[in-house]
């Protein structure tokens, strides 16, 4: 096997993987009871790839935190605990944490899995 044939191996393996993540992400969209762990490590590994199924799955994530976002009163701008995964173990500081983490992971990491093109 030629390098060159390794890294076009290397590349298609890539593409499956991410696309085989981004249908099971897609299909289990952030709605319902808030994990802000899984949308964190979700978010972070689907920026890698990048592509259609980032950009889907980013623009919900985004507009859930978004609408999850307290808005009033003096926790304006956290995030509530109570009914989310994991919150009753992390408190309010864990929660908002973890979704100002999320809102920001295009911010904090570069893709390591860019297209480029090859001859």
């Amino acid at each position: 096997m030629t390098i060159k044939s390794s890294i076009r191996a290397s590349r298609s393996a890539r593409l499956k993987s991410r696309n085989r993540l981004g249908e099971h992400l897609l299909d289990h969209p952030p709605d319902g009871r808030p994990n802000y762990y899984y949308w964190y490590y979700a978010s972070l590994t689907l920026i890698q790839f990048g592509g259609d199924a980032w950009d889907d799955w980013n623009e919900q994530v985004r507009e859930r935190l978004i609408d999850l976002q307290v808005t009033d009163g003096r926790r304006k701008g956290s995030w509530d605990h109570s009914d989310s995964r994991w919150g009753d173990r992390g408190g309010r500081i864990y929660s908002t944490a973890m979704a100002t983490l999320t809102l920001e992971v295009y911010y904090r990491h570069l893709p390591l899995f860019q297209q480029v093109e090859t001859d």
